[in-house]
């Protein structure tokens, strides 16, 4: 019998499609039941929760590539947009900065083109990529440098000094999301561990590629943090979300200008290894047509028609019709994640 920690990362044998049967998950218990979290009975998984440290602080960020990529944000945003958009701020988005970023992230920029005037038509977000692709590509620092336009979000992708980079234009909500997770992660020394070792969970068993029909990193930490709000006792709290971002003052719009939230403290004692247990026993049972939602810490009925529904629905915190999940559009994807989720935890 493999020990548990070997089993997360153990890689499963692939499937052929048309193989399997694909048949309803019997739910023998209802999932809530693992959110009060004396159920795990007096087991405690103490060896998972120090692999799960020793894990997570071999494979963080360092302040040091931080460091980097604040400069070459910095450079791109002086020497190149700075050219071209005078008026303009570009920000850091993404696990850099909400600090869920391992060594090999990505740095990921959102380019604000001009203060309270946010052009969100795609046509004219096209004429802005193409225009900063055009000053790029007439610099070498700049390899493998590709427009992407027919994406839901046109990018310019591209590898700076040895950091694959992306740009996006006006995305606001991105600076949000940015903000909202890196507010949960500073709540708890355990959400990036958690987040971290749920995301290597789901890279080890290859249902981890939003373009493949799986599951987004943005995605699989939502799902964690999700859980986390709804614990007995709750590890997270239930934050409140920006009430209004359509006008950004550039000139005083900090990203991580935070409200103070010293006044939460959790009573969850549970360790790294008892909480992630616990969110694979939920989710192996969870009734996946109900909504995820971070934003009311809850899971929900379809308030409206305009949610996309899929076969996991999670909804976007600041935007409340939007579907992270939506990219699992087969059964046998949605089949693929069910039946990881089963194996590992039974």
């Amino acid at each position: 019998m493999k020990k548990l920690s070997e089993r997360i990362f153990l890689q499963p044998s692939s499937v052929e499609n048309n193989r399997i049967n694909i048949k309803p998950m019997k739910n023998s218990i209802k999932s809530d039941y693992w959110l009060t979290t004396s159920n795990l009975g007096k087991k405690s998984f103490e060896i998972l929760s120090d692999e799960i440290l020793k894990h997570w602080n071999s494979r963080k960020q360092t302040e040091k590539q931080l460091n980097i990529k604040q400069e070459i944000k910095d450079i791109i945003k002086y020497n190149y947009i700075n050219k071209i958009y005078p008026n303009s701020e570009i920000f850091i988005v993404g696990s850099t900065k909400s600090g869920f970023a391992e060594i090999n992230s990505d740095l990921d920029l959102c380019l604000i083109t001009e203060n309270n005037k946010i052009q969100q038509k795609r046509g004219k977000i096209i004429n802005i990529l193409e225009l900063i692709y055009s000053n790029f590509s007439k610099n070498e620092k700049f390899i493998n440098l590709e427009l992407i336009t027919k994406t839901n979000a046109p990018i310019i992708k591209f590898n700076y000094e040895g950091i694959n980079c992306d740009i996006n234009i006006n995305d606001k909500i991105s600076l949000f999301n940015t903000q909202l997770l890196y507010n949960y992660n500073i709540i708890d020394y355990r959400v990036a561990p958690l987040v971290y070792i749920t995301k290597e969970w789901a890279r080890s068993r290859d249902i981890n590629k939003a373009f493949k029909g799986t599951l987004s990193s943005y995605s699989l930490a939502l799902l964690m943090i999700n859980f986390l709000q709804q614990t007995k006792p709750r590890v997270l709290p239930n934050l409140p979300l920006q009430k209004s971002f359509n006008n950004i003052d550039i000139n005083t719009f900090q990203l991580l200008n935070l409200n103070d939230i010293s006044w939460w403290n959790s009573r969850n004692t549970c360790n790294l290894g008892d909480l992630f247990i616990l969110f694979l026993r939920y989710y192996s049972n969870f009734d996946f047509s109900r909504i995820i939602s971070v934003r009311l810490a809850s899971c929900i009925n379809f308030p409206n028609s305009n949610f996309k529904s899929k076969f996991i629905n999670i909804e976007e915190p600041f935007n409340c019709t939007n579907n992270v999940a939506r990219a699992i559009d087969s059964p046998y994807n949605f089949y693929r994640i069910t039946e990881c989720l089963n194996k590992l935890h039974s």
